[in-house]
């Protein structure tokens, strides 16, 4: 009896050792993977991850010439960082043209295409190796040139009814006289993916609208650029229904007619984020145009956080920027609308001048703090002293940290010792050198600063050079 029973523990013994046998080796495992088979799939999702996310065109290039697998990875990540330009009539889209055609019928035409935002620039329109690409490939950027009066304007059409889908940026340029009454078809198809339009128009009885209006009725825009000579037909090119929807607007007129202010200071923008207001004749405009001005700015004040503008900051004491982070100003009478009640996001204001009689003094003011001019003005006017503007001043700004003063900004020693060492946070200012000033001063005012950079250093003598490295390690010469 007793050897049947070690027989049988002895086969039990056997079974526990396979048991354990089969717990322990991972072969037998069912979420075991073999490693021939585990690591070509981490090495394929490492590369998918180092070019999916290299963005050096040069280094993509390299490396589609690895395998067939980086090949591939590599022309994906160059569609995104790449754009293939195709001009009608230029020597470099004939060239372009033999490349693809030689791709299309030889040994290359399986291996993946690098190649996916199209740009097109049209001047007539009439080339039709140009005119079928453009039907055929997915442009994404439409430049017209309509600057020749040999325009064929229904292989335009063509061209944006094939891709009214792909179309992102439109741009318009030229000043020939081109009709498009009549000529434009009156289908419903709508630009989709169309979030830019640029016009750059030159004549002064633009005769070209009729297209403008046709874009517009078949897009919602996020970004207009209007840089036009004449603006009688602003009306036209800028709607309400269009305002309403612009996050990025930029406006370069030579002159603005009255009843062009009355139509933007009459619109009302929603979701405005950047402004760029450029006026040619910026000094000749009517007291109710000014009030047109400060119509359009309150419009555009609620949701704007980049400014850009050569015209005076409205100094109406209610007007406010809740969320402006950037201004750049040119001849802007008084900086001391600059206040942290009207201004309490303010991160950066840049300056320029064009009139040089004029910018030491207003700098200097704005810098300093207020003018007994100013305090006398308010009282004969009965106002508070409370609500002179002057009282805050630009040193206010606790967050300001880097200041940059171009060639026509004299600075002077009282400027570098009273009033930049009231900014708090200042961290870099960036000047252009004088006589007025010596290295010493700049060491004991603004020594803590991290960077100090003279731009005109070149033009200074060695002298001054000298001192300037010795006594100010934080000092950049340019």
């Amino acid at each position: 009896m007793a050897p049947r029973g070690r027989k049988k523990l002895k086969k039990n013994d056997n079974s526990m050792k396979g048991a354990q046998a089969s717990d322990t080796d991972p072969s037998n495992s069912e979420n075991y993977v073999d490693d021939e088979e585990h690591c070509p799939t981490i090495s394929t999702l490492v590369s998918s991850i180092f070019l999916g996310s290299l963005r050096d065109v040069k280094l993509l290039k390299i490396c589609r010439l690895v395998c067939k697998n980086w090949n591939s990875e590599a022309s994906e990540a160059l569609k995104t960082c790449s754009e293939v330009i195709l001009e009608e009539k230029k020597s470099s889209f004939k060239n372009l043209t033999k490349l693809l055609l030689n791709r299309a019928v030889g040994p290359l035409h399986n291996l993946p295409s690098p190649f996916r935002d199209f740009h097109a620039k049209g001047s007539k329109f009439i080339d039709p190796t140009f005119i079928s690409f453009c039907l055929n490939l997915s442009i994404t950027t439409l430049s017209i040139d309509m600057s020749s009066n040999k325009f064929d304007q229904k292989q335009l059409h063509r061209v944006l009814v094939a891709n009214k889908a792909n179309i992102r940026i439109l741009k318009f340029s030229g000043d020939a006289d081109l009709d498009f009454k009549g000529s434009l078809s009156t289908d419903k198809t709508e630009l989709t993916s169309l979030k830019q339009l640029e016009i750059t128009d030159s004549c002064y009885e633009c005769l070209h609208t009729e297209l403008i209006e046709y874009i517009l009725n078949r897009c919602k825009l996020e970004q207009l650029d209007l840089s036009i000579d004449g603006n009688d037909y602003v009306n036209n090119m800028l709607p309400q229904l269009q305002a309403e929807s612009l996050k990025n607007l930029i406006i370069d007129f030579q002159y603005i007619s009255t009843d062009t202010w009355d139509h933007l200071g009459s619109l009302r923008f929603l979701e405005l984020r950047k402004l760029k207001f450029h006026l040619e004749d910026s000094e000749d405009i009517p007291n109710k145009d000014h009030q047109q001005w400060h119509s359009f700015c309150r419009s555009v004040s609620p949701s704007l956080e980049e400014f850009a503008t050569n015209l005076p900051i409205p100094t109406a004491f209610d007007l406010t920027f809740p969320n402006l982070k950037s201004i750049e100003i040119v001849n802007n009478s008084y900086l001391s609308v600059f206040t942290p009640h009207r201004f309490p996001s303010l991160e950066k204001i840049a300056c320029s001048f064009e009139m040089p009689l004029v910018r030491t003094v207003e700098i200097k003011d704005a810098l300093a703090g207020t003018t007994k001019a100013m305090v006398t003005k308010y009282l004969e006017r009965g106002l508070s002293v409370d609500r002179i503007p002057r009282r805050k001043s630009i040193t206010d700004f606790m967050d300001l940290e880097t200041i940059t003063l171009d060639q026509n900004f004299v600075v002077d020693p009282d400027m570098i010792l009273h009033c930049l060492p009231r900014v708090l946070k200042l961290r870099e200012i960036s000047l252009h050198w004088n006589g007025s000033l010596w290295a010493q001063l700049l060491r004991d005012s603004l020594g803590h600063l991290e960077r100090i950079v003279v731009r005109n250093s070149a033009k200074q003598s060695k002298k001054t050079i000298s001192e300037l490295t010795q006594l100010l390690p934080n000092v950049w010469l340019r």
